[in-house]
């Protein structure tokens, strides 16, 4: 049986940093390719929305799909679903975003009511050590 070969913890390191580097180098591309995205679907915001076009250029050209569909629950359908499962468990499965509690209320309400704890993801910083700097 042969071995398997596992990357040691600074290998990793290492390795996080190169494609942090090319990552970042990256972004602006990634940003502009988003915004033009958004400028050519623009072009079609009155093309109904189960049409297919296209977006012709002189080297190439872009296919524009239909609109995708989107599944929700209008205000009827969500004083159905409470009225079937009561108020207080529909509630607990609705949601309020702070954005929307903030929008009912106010900055100074929600600051209040809110509760803060640290569960989110940690971010991620690449940093080259100064050998990896000269030799870059």
């Amino acid at each position: 049986m042969p071995a398997v070969l596992v990357p040691s913890p600074a290998q990793l390191v290492d390795e996080f940093y190169a494609l942090d580097v090319k990552v970042k180098e990256f972004a602006p591309k990634a940003k502009r390719h988003k915004e033009l995205a958004e400028i050519i679907r623009s072009w079609y915001d009155d093309v109904p929305a189960d049409w297919p076009v296209e977006a012709e250029g002189i080297l190439a050209k872009v296919l524009v799909s239909p609109r995708t569909e989107e599944r929700s629950l209008g205000l009827k359908a969500k004083l159905k679903i409470c009225a079937m499962i009561g108020k207080a468990a529909f509630v607990a499965i609705a949601g309020i975003t702070l954005k929307a509690a903030t929008t009912a209320t106010s900055e100074e309400t929600v600051a209040k009511l809110v509760t803060t704890e640290r569960t989110g993801s940690r971010k991620l910083v690449a940093i080259a050590k100064e050998p990896a700097r000269k030799a870059a």
